[in-house]
Order: C-alpha cells, then sequence, then structure tokens
C-alpha cells in the first residue's frame, strides 16, 4: 500500500468500514511509515475534539425563527438533491441532538465541508486506486442478485446498468457482469460493480452523491445530465449524477468506449 493510497482509506479505516484485507495492508504500511502514523494520529485525534464539541448540551436551544430558516434552506437544498440531512430524518426526529442541529446550522451557514467539492483530483485518483486493486467480488450471480445483496449496504439502491447491448469500437465485443462488492469513495460506502471487456475490466460504482459538487476540466452533457471525464496514467474515469444517485466508471478504454458505456446507462 503506498501514502496516496493510505490518504484514501483513513477515514474508512477510523469509521471501521475497511475490509479486514485492506486493513492488514493498511495496519503494515502504517506500523513502517512514519508520515502516515502520524496523520492517522491528527485525524483519530480531529474526530475525538470533533465529537466532544458537538457532544449535545442540555442548554442548547434553537430559537424558533432560526430553526424555521434552517428548515427552510434544507428543504431547498433538498430540492436540489444536495441536503446534508434526509428529510425523513427532520421530520421524525426532530429532537434528534446536537449533532443534528449542528450538521443543519452548519450548512445554513456555510461553514464546515458538509458540502464538500468532489472533483477529479480526489474522485477520479480514489475510482482508479480502486479499480486498480481488483479485489475479489463478493457476490455474483444476475443484476437483481446483486441489487438484493446490496441492499443495506449503501445508502442508495445499488443496480447494475445494462451494459450487455453495448458493442465498443476497439475491443468488438459487450460487456459482460462479473460481480460485485462494497467499496469506498471519498469515505462513503459504494457499490462497486465488475465487468470484463475483452481484456480490459470496467469498475461501475455506485454511490450517495448528496452534498458533493462534482467537477472536472472535461464535462459533456449525454440525455441532458452533466457528465465530467478525466484520465490518469492510462485509465480513464467517467462520473454523473443521476436521478439523486452517483456513478462512477473507471477503466483502461479509451474516451470514446467509456462514453459509450455511459450513454447506454444513461438510457435505462
Amino acid at each position: 500500500m503506498t501514502c496516496a493510497e493510505m490518504d484514501m482509506l483513513v477515514h474508512p479505516y477510523l469509521d471501521g468500514e475497511i475490509v479486514a484485507e485492506e486493513r492488514v495492508l493498511f495496519d503494515k504500511h502504517v506500523a513502517g511509515c512514519a508520515r502516515c502514523r502520524g496523520l492517522l494520529g491528527h485525524e483519530a485525534t480531529f474526530r475525538q475534539h470533533l465529537r466532544a464539541r458537538l457532544r449535545p448540551r442540555a442548554e442548547a436551544v434553537v430559537p424558533p425563527a432560526l430553526r424555521r430558516r434552517i428548515s427552510e434552506a434544507l428543504d431547498r437544498a433538498d430540492a436540489g438533491g444536495e441536503g446534508p440531512v434526509r428529510p425523513f430524518w427532520r421530520v421524525i426526529a426532530p429532537g434528534a441532538g446536537a449533532l443534528l442541529t449542528a450538521a443543519a446550522v452548519a450548512f445554513f451557514f456555510g461553514i464546515g465541508a458538509l458540502k464538500s467539492r468532489v472533483d477529479d483530483a480526489g474522485l477520479v485518483e480514489q475510482a482508479i486506486a480502486g479499480h486498480m486493486k481488483n479485489l475479489p467480488v463478493e457476490v455474483g450471480g444476475t443484476d437483481d442478485d446483486i441489487s438484493v445483496w446490496m441492499r443495506g449496504k449503501v445508502a442508495v439502491p445499488v443496480r447494475p446498468p445494462n451494459l450487455a447491448a453495448v458493442r465498443l469500437h476497439i475491443q468488438r465485443t459487450t460487456p459482460r457482469l462479473i460481480g460485485a462488492r462494497i467499496s469506498h469513495l471519498a469515505s462513503r460506502d459504494a457499490g462497486q460493480i465488475v465487468y470484463r471487456v475483452g481484456n480490459s475490466q470496467v469498475t461501475v460504482y455506485v454511490f450517495d452523491p448528496s452534498g458533493w459538487q462534482m467537477s472536472a476540466a472535461a464535462q459533456r452533457i449525454i440525455d441532458g445530465r452533466e457528465v465530467f471525464f478525466a484520465e490518469r496514467a492510462g485509465y480513464s474515469v467517467a462520473f454523473y449524477r443521476d436521478r439523486g444517485i452517483g456513478y462512477a466508471l473507471a477503466s483502461d478504454l479509451d474516451e470514446g468506449d467509456l462514453m459509450n458505456l455511459v450513454e447506454a446507462a444513461l438510457r435505462e
């Protein structure tokens, strides 16, 4: 494991969200790298201090006018798919504690990083890193088998896009579904679906993009959706948002073939 990979996994590691084999590699790297030990200690200490500051206090009271303004701001954000707290929880648990209130206040006033900018410098590197690891899938079978297995494991529904009808120019073949596993993007759980295309592999990540502002230098409009594209070290990544769900495709296929796969996914 490299320092760059460790940087991407430090938050999932602290959350206990990485699989056993990744944790072993992580611990081995940290044991021999003073730089990464320092980073891990810094992040762990920061979390402890943050939790202490956000711990519910009996005397904390939010004025009704401010609560109303916060609720209106969150509703507007939800309408655009960027709210930090799901409307369901605001309805059933309006007094769910200081953490919920702190998140709402921080979002309303624009402080903190609840709405983070996810660009090709972050998401692309992580998508490629996960793709290159080529870890074994945890579930195989049909699209329905994968969808059922993913329920409750990722914050959004995970269903493999139908890519079987796509014929790519270079490979002269169609993608074949291999299986899926749980992965992470920017410390969020994501479904990682693997396809085989000739001698190449295509990784499709499915994740909750709420609160993220995606961007990249290259951008296209496909079927009314913004699709961002980037290349790194011989790999291509396309990422986009569709009906409130985030998708990222990573492969060594060229831009034309990768965009054909995106178009097929968006036609469903």
